[in-house]
């Protein structure tokens, strides 16, 4: 699994890098980025599993970066850590359809890692493993698999129940 943790704040991504013990929750890359413009760059390139981001940031700022996302990769999970704590946010990050909301002046090591490895297992539920051709298993999201079988079932392919 591949994290992106987007904050303008160095000292916070460097404290959210460090707080966690990324290998221990399967976490093989962690990337960052300093503000939404260049998360965006970023997801693009390596399309990671979860995205840990502030509201507020320079260029973008986190909920245009999360609508901008969802168009590239709609089953991402996407976890707000922010200073904010106001309705505003949370009614815009809910009808986005983020995992959750974080104040950061709440955070510590242990909360952050259970909620993350929260969305792991949440991850996890979502996909179904599927053979390819060579017999190793790849993970597609119950969402592919259901577009795909509408596709086929209209298309006559399969018949539908």
């Amino acid at each position: 699994m591949k994290v992106l943790i987007v904050d303008d704040e160095a000292y916070v991504r460097i404290g959210m890098r460090t707080i966690v013990n990324w290998g221990e929750l399967g976490i093989t890359m962690v990337m960052e980025a300093a503000d939404g413009l260049q998360a965006l760059k970023i997801f693009k390139e390596i399309r990671p599993d979860i995205v840990l981001l502030d509201i507020v940031m320079p260029n973008m700022n986190g909920l245009e970066f999360i609508r901008a996302a969802k168009q590239l990769k709609n089953n991402c999970k996407f976890l707000i850590l922010s200073c904010m704590d106001e309705l505003d946010y949370y009614k815009d990050a809910i009808n986005l359809g983020v995992s959750g909301y974080v104040l950061k002046n709440s955070l510590t090591g242990e909360h952050l890692t259970t909620v993350i490895s929260n969305l792991i297992k949440e991850i996890d539920t979502e996909q179904i493993r599927v053979p390819s051709n060579n017999e190793i298993f790849t993970y597609a999201s119950n969402d592919i698999v259901l577009n795909e079988f509408t596709s086929l079932a209209l298309k006559g392919k399969i018949a539908a129940f």
